[in-house]
């Protein structure tokens, strides 16, 4: 069931009305600045917790971990992604106010944001940035332009919608030519029968 919510999301996402590019990370370290980071069992399974929803709320981005000799980080990627979601900033702000909230509120660690990317629709391109200040996350638009009528999302759409026109065609034309095919639309004739009678061979036992 997992496996198909999962395929359904990614067709969902490649037929979506957004393309999206971001790069970024939530850099985690001590609250104590002049001290090395050395995670404990409980941080990392924190960490890995978190990593985990992310990945599961945001599949179209490339989520890893890196740990450093100062610091560890939760690092996000995409290039030119088509997705569904059409509130994606609001909802990875919410999601990592979350996720800071988490690790700020440890009694070693202190996290931080910093994530710039850019988001394209049938309308306009958006540039922004994420920052954050202690565990507040508040995202930016630093540039806006309108876009013409054919372009990215729109040529995509009209590659999906005539890959779709041209594979219903093809299971109609199927399913005419399979009606059409069978004798008075009876399965039953298809199969002839044999007269053992007039058979010319035996079987010898």
């Amino acid at each position: 069931m997992k496996m198909f919510n999962r395929w359904l999301q990614s067709v969902r996402d490649y037929t979506g009305s957004s393309k999206l590019s971001l790069a970024g990370e939530i850099i985690i370290s001590s609250k104590q600045l002049s001290q090395i980071l050395m995670l404990q069992d409980v941080e990392k399974t924190l960490i890995s917790k978190i990593t985990a929803e992310l990945r599961r709320q945001f599949s179209y981005l490339q989520i890893k971990e890196q740990h450093n000799v100062v610091e560890t980080s939760i690092k996000f990627y995409t290039y030119e992604k088509f997705i569904a979601e059409t509130q994606f900033l609001e909802k990875f702000r919410s999601a990592l106010a979350d996720c800071l909230c988490c690790l700020n509120e440890t009694d070693r660690l202190k996290a931080c944001v910093s994530v710039k990317g850019a988001i394209l629709n049938t309308s306009f391109e958006q540039k922004f940035i994420f920052l954050s200040k202690e565990s507040k996350v508040e995202y930016k638009i630093i540039d806006r332009k309108e876009v013409g009528n054919f372009n990215d999302i729109s040529l995509h759409r009209i590659k999906v919608y005539g890959l779709a026109a041209i594979f219903g065609i093809l299971i109609l034309y199927n399913l005419y030519c399979l009606y059409a095919y069978i004798p008075d639309h009876d399965p039953s004739k298809l199969l002839h029968p044999v007269n053992l009678k007039s058979a010319k061979w035996k079987i010898d036992i």
